[in-house]
């Protein structure tokens, strides 16, 4: 299991990384279409990015929160997966 960090962060302030971590799991590895992916809740919803331990605040994760405890858009960056980094962001 790799040292992770998880914060709670707002879009207007992690959009890059929070975009990066998205772009790289569903748009680039597993195809998803980007009006899929990009689908404008973003912007109301409660985001929290992983960081490794291993380097200061290099992202390696993400996931968000709808109203009604909707958990989505969970990913994990390739090189990190099976780490335990998921059951961060979810605890």
């Amino acid at each position: 299991m790799t040292n992770t960090r998880v914060a709670n962060v707002s879009w207007e302030s992690e959009r890059v990384a929070l975009r990066d971590i998205r772009g790289q799991v569903f748009i680039t590895e597993q195809n998803v279409p980007l009006e899929l992916e990009w689908d404008g809740l973003d912007e109301q919803a409660e985001h929290f990015i992983a960081y490794s331990g291993e380097a200061v605040n290099v992202p390696i994760g993400c996931a968000r929160l709808l109203e009604g405890h909707k958990i989505g858009r969970m990913a994990v960056v390739k090189s990190y997966r099976n780490q335990g980094v998921g059951e961060s962001l979810l605890e």
